[in-house]
């Protein structure tokens, strides 16, 4: 494999979207945050833009297609009080919101959701009941939600938490961030506690880089090239820095020194049996990387995958299913066998990420080993790392 420009990269990723958009929503509660790290993300600049619009007196809010910027903001302002329009794209608004209204709900918020957008009516967080109900069933951004907006409540505030195995590692990275922050919390086997009066006890933060897409490039080096990430941090917040394990479970020839990670092409990918279930994120480009690995994998543990920007699960499939492999959707993964086609006996397929910044950098693989993957919409790598096709060298 291999006719492409091999890919070589050299530098620093920028600062993970998920964490700035976790510490924004902090810093609206203590303006004298000072937050160090960037990113031209698209979810992060709605972000930014959101916030400042609440600070001006805004009423209707721009979410676009970032679940987190609808989900974190709509109990952002739901503490203000007042009428909010958080304006989002349909493909957004059709993905599982329940535990949101449900979190809503409880508080004694007015909702409505709109064909354009949520609608919403309080008067400040309003309990109803000794404490919030939330589920965890399809994403943990809904308590991530709580967590984040539970500064200087007047009272401890008590969640019961349901169907917790979702997306643990994202929620542990925002317990871990807030309580950094000062943010005293208790855990009892499916309850935890927000204690009363929690406040910021930091006066600058600094950001660490986007694990999910150093990942996305180790991928692309890992077949066809290498990479060298600077200021790639000892520990990591976020769950997708598993990727470094992963990765050398495989075969891949990476190692590490310090700040610096270095990623160098691999002659031969070992298959994997591997749970995802604390960083789905990374399934698409390591189902993809299975793909093109020698022997069978098996990737499981995420049913929430349907959930994501797309149904990472079937678009995974649709998205390898002329390499040849054979090819097993499960509900919380897929197994792969067979054997592979060369990229010289398949002619060029098309293929829509659907909106998924992840389905793109997956195909993004195939493009850099030789596979003529027409792919649409590139563009919509914006929504996590705007750089991508120039980092990779590719123009499509």
């Amino acid at each position: 494999m291999g006719d492409f420009v091999s890919f070589s990269y050299l530098g620093t990723v920028p600062a993970s979207k998920s964490l700035l958009n976790r510490m924004l929503v902090c810093q609206s509660y203590f303006p004298d945050l000072v937050i160090h790290g960037a990113s031209n993300a698209d979810d992060v600049v709605l972000m930014k833009k959101a916030i400042q619009d609440i600070r001006s007196g805004v009423r209707e809010i721009e979410c676009g297609y970032a679940g987190t910027v609808l989900r974190f903001l709509a109990l952002r302002v739901a503490r203000l009080g007042g009428e909010w329009f958080l304006k989002a794209r349909p493909e957004l608004l059709q993905r599982p919101q329940e535990s949101l209204f449900q979190i809503l709900g409880q508080l004694s918020v007015d909702w409505q959701l709109e064909s354009d957008g949520l609608w919403m009516h309080s008067e400040g967080w309003q309990l109803q009941g000794d404490g919030l109900h939330v589920s965890m069933q399809k994403s943990s951004q809904f308590i991530s939600a709580v967590l984040l907006n539970g500064w200087n409540l007047s009272k401890d505030l008590f969640i019961s938490v349901h169907s917790c195995s979702t997306s643990q590692g994202y929620l542990q990275m925002t317990k871990k961030l807030v309580q950094s922050l000062g943010m005293k919390l208790i855990e009892n086997d499916h309850e935890l506690v927000i204690c009363a009066g929690a406040n910021c006890h930091q006066y600058e933060v600094f950001v660490e880089p986007d694990m999910s897409s150093t990942f996305a490039l180790s991928a692309v080096a890992a077949v066809n090239g290498n990479a060298t990430f600077q200021n790639f941090p000892e520990v990591s917040l976020q769950p997708d820095i598993e990727f470094v394990k992963v990765l050398r479970a495989m075969g891949v020839n990476i190692t590490r020194s310090g700040s610096i990670l270095k990623v160098n092409s691999t002659p031969s990918l070992k298959g994997l049996e591997y749970d995802v279930s604390t960083c789905p994120d990374l399934f698409p480009s390591l189902a993809t990387l299975c793909c093109l690995a020698k022997g069978d994998s098996y990737l499981y543990g995420a049913p929430h995958l349907k959930f994501k920007e797309s149904d990472r699960i079937k678009k995974v499939v649709e998205l390898v299913r002329p390499l040849g492999r054979v090819l097993e959707h499960t509900d919380d993964g897929l197994k792969i066998s067979g054997s592979l086609t060369s990229s010289k006996n398949i002619s060029q397929w098309i293929f829509d990420p659907a909106h998924d910044h992840r389905m793109a950098m997956a195909a993004a693989i195939l493009i850099k080993v030789g596979y003529l993957v027409k792919l649409l919409h590139p563009e919509v790598v914006t929504k996590s790392f705007p750089e991508f096709w120039s980092a990779i060298g590719e123009v499509v």
